[in-house]
C-alpha cells in the first residue's frame, strides 16, 4: 500500500466524532463511512491515535471545541494533517 495524506478541518472531525459509539460499530455503519469518505483508512487510525497524541480530550480545557460522545478537540486547531506509510500514522497539526 502506497502513503496515504488525509487533511481533515474542525467540522469533518466533528462528524467523524459522531462514529465513536457502539451502534455505529457494531452494525458495520463506521466502516461503510470510511470507505466511502476516507478510502484506506479505518475509524481507528484517526480518532483513537489523535485522543493519543492530545490533540482529541476527553478533559477538555475552556477553549476546546466540544465534539460528539465526549470529545473534545484541542483549542486554536484549524486543520489536523494525517499521513499513513505502512500502517504507521503520524499527525500534523495547523493552528490558527
Amino acid at each position: 500500500m502506497s502513503k496515504l495524506n488525509l487533511t481533515l478541518t474542525v467540522e469533518e472531525i466533528l462528524f467523524l466524532s459522531n462514529y465513536a459509539h457502539w451502534i455505529p460499530v457494531t452494525k458495520g455503519i463506521t466502516d461503510e463511512y470510511m470507505q466511502e469518505n476516507y478510502p484506506g483508512w479505518k475509524w481507528n487510525d484517526l480518532i483513537p491515535k489523535m485522543l493519543k497524541q492530545g490533540i482529541i480530550t476527553f478533559s477538555p480545557e475552556p477553549a476546546d471545541i466540544k465534539l460528539m460522545q465526549g470529545l473534545w478537540l484541542k483549542s486554536g486547531i484549524k486543520v489536523v494533517k494525517a499521513s499513513k506509510d505502512k500502517g504507521v500514522v503520524a499527525f500534523m497539526v495547523e493552528y490558527v
